[in-house]
């Protein structure tokens, strides 16, 4: 029961730091207002993948 507990509170802790990152990730796109600008499309790509793949977000945040 307690390794169940701690594994909620893991996962829980994960989603945080998850939306966290992807809300750094996207004011930090904001902030490159030149669509053709390459860093901006490669943040433009890493946004898709933290729509779909949130253990690629944890990457991108390690």
């Amino acid at each position: 029961r307690l390794k169940k507990l701690q594994v909620t509170a893991w996962r829980d802790e994960l989603i945080r730091i998850y939306e966290d990152v992807k809300d750094l990730h996207h004011k930090y796109m904001e902030s490159l207002p030149d669509i053709t600008d390459p860093q901006r499309q490669a943040c433009e790509k890493w946004e898709v993948q933290f729509d779909s793949d949130h253990v690629e977000i944890l990457n991108f945040a390690i």
